[in-house]
């Protein structure tokens, strides 16, 4: 619903303009957690529950559309990044194994009255088709660099041939230190390259179960030599050198993710479990009893499970000492048994290993801060700055700890240079305004508000902050303005209640009392002391009317 909502919320104020979206929604994916009536009317088989949502949400997307009294001239597309493995061939998710369960996608091209409809194309095509399709449909031409072709020819049912498929994953090397994978899918024939290659006939054998790469090690050869010359032409594959060509090529080198960002794809299956200097040479098949663990430990974070996990990746630890991320994910599991001592241990163990670690630095730092212990985590990531004076995990939570002990003008300093880092960083920005707001710079945190509720139209907090702001500067007509839109975004107890407040320092009696009414209609949640000063008011303000 969040993403429909800013798409709206988007659509909305474009007016009558053209417009490109890409509209990116998340579902289905894990973990699984479709809200209701999803849900429950899925409960044994929360993916299709996924699936089910995401079809409404898309309705509701094609309905916003036809609103606006577009539809009949917009070209819609409908594409999936990756398919879904439930243990078939030993994966539960995706990004280790290139079988078709995770290749297959849907790929729907929709212009109502413009395109046949209900017409289903048999053969293979690929998502780097989409771009040259969409310019061919619009008239625009296809450049000649572009990878991928158009195909109209195959909605029009004037070509048939599938179509030639790269395929590759670095998953495997790049969070577990194995082997990545390449290969090539022409016609029903699919090989891939691996320590063990593999060769399937997707015609007779659709679930890959029988691997022809040494019955038929012509035609395994052949396919091999045609993959290795796309490769040639296409460039190195992804990962492999890429920050070294782009350093060379003069843009900007991608950086280091942050403890917190690593914490969000991890909640999402993503963690690397390499060890540096892995060779990647194992083939992801010969681990399935390792991936399986560590699809065991993930699935029992998800589901509340964190002692079981906790055993599970003891286990891993055991498996790669010289790994940052297993004694991270051992001092998480410890961390929500709410054992915060027995986590630092853990993450000191592992920078016994591997000192001057900055993930393993960065997470103590972090867990010092759950813990509040500030000294120690300041110390942290005073030495992580050491190493790496650009550090958004550890610039911002300096920022926050110095913020918090009342070191304002220090704090501000830590926020600039974060800012500097990430000027995107909503976290950031925020606490940032915050601190220019109680320091006396008024001015300039208003300003940097009015950008945020630009950037985020449906965070009722940046209103609230934004009205506070300027109700502090005595501009109560910006104040209501802002407050009204809280209310109309989220109509909380609090927003009346700001509303009301804003109405009497403005003079405005009846609308204070109104707003005051409202706010004691169902103030659950607030407390009792604020609940009684809003009825003291709401009298005093009704006797001198």
């Amino acid at each position: 619903e969040q993403v429909m909502e800013r798409f709206a919320d988007w659509l909305g104020r474009i007016g009558d303009d053209r417009f490109f979206a890409w509209v990116h929604f998340f579902d289905p994916h894990l973990p699984y957690s479709p809200p209701s009536p999803y849900r429950e009317n899925f409960a044994d088989d929360l993916y299709d529950g996924e699936v089910a949502y995401m079809d409404f949400i898309l309705g509701q997307v094609l309905g916003r559309i036809r609103d606006r009294g577009t539809l009949d001239r917009t070209l819609v597309v409908v594409a999936g990044d990756h398919g879904e493995a439930f243990g078939e061939k030993g994966e539960a998710g995706h990004g280790v194994f290139l079988y078709e369960m995770v290749l297959r996608v849907p790929l729907i091209f929709f212009a109502e009255g413009r395109l046949p409809a209900n017409r289903v194309v048999e053969a293979g095509v690929r998502l780097i088709d989409i771009m040259p399709t969409v310019l061919d449909l619009l008239g625009w031409g296809v450049p000649e660099a572009v990878q991928g072709q158009s195909l109209v020819p195959y909605i029009q049912n004037r070509a048939k041939k599938d179509l030639d498929a790269y395929i590759e994953t670095v998953y495997p090397r790049e969070n577990f230190g194995w082997a990545p994978l390449t290969g090539l899918i022409s016609g029903r024939r699919k090989f891939i390259q691996a320590p063990k290659a593999e060769l399937y006939d997707l015609g007779n054998d659709p679930s890959e179960e029988r691997n022809l790469a040494a019955k038929e090690a012509k035609a395994a050869a052949a396919l091999k030599s045609r993959l290795e010359a796309v490769v040639r032409a296409g460039g190195a594959t992804a990962g492999s050198g890429a920050a070294a060509g782009m350093e060379a090529a003069g843009e900007p080198v991608p950086r280091e993710l942050s403890a917190d960002e690593r914490a969000r794809l991890r909640s999402l299956g993503y963690v690397d479990y390499s060890e540096p200097g892995a060779k990647g040479d194992a083939d992801p098949k010969d681990k399935l009893d390792e991936l399986k663990m560590v699809q065991d430990a993930e699935a029992a974070e998800f589901e509340g499970r964190f002692a079981e996990a906790a055993a599970l990746h003891e286990k891993m630890l055991a498996l790669r000492p010289g790994a940052a991320s297993s004694y991270v994910n051992l001092a998480l599991a410890r961390a929500r048994q709410k054992d915060f001592e027995g986590a630092v241990a853990v993450l000191r163990q592992g920078l016994e290993r591997l000192p001057g670690n900055e993930l393993l630095m960065s997470r103590l730092g972090y867990t010092y801060l759950v813990m509040n212990k500030w000294p120690e985590a300041m110390a942290t990531m005073a030495d992580i700055l050491k190493v790496n004076g650009r550090s958004i995990d550890a610039l911002t939570a300096s920022a926050v700890i110095l913020d918090g002990t009342g070191r304002k003008a220090e704090a501000r300093e830590y926020f600039e240079a974060a800012l500097a880092v990430e000027p995107e960083n909503k976290f950031l920005r925020v606490a940032y305004a915050g601190n220019l707001a109680s320091t006396g710079f008024l001015a300039e945190a208003v300003s940097i508000y009015e950008k945020l509720v630009v950037d985020f139209p449906r965070d009722p907090a940046l209103f609230r902050a934004l009205g506070i702001a300027y109700g502090i500067g005595g501009n109560f007509d910006e104040a209501i303005k802002n407050f009204k839109q809280m209310t109309y975004i989220a109509p909380t107890p609090e927003a009346y209640f700001n509303l009301a407040v804003s109405y009497r320092q403005k003079g405005d009696i009846a609308e204070a009392i109104a707003n005051f009414e409202r706010y004691l209609e169902d103030p659950k949640g607030e407390p009792e002391a604020k609940i009684q000063n809003a009825r003291n008011e709401l009298l005093r303000l009704r006797s001198n009317k």
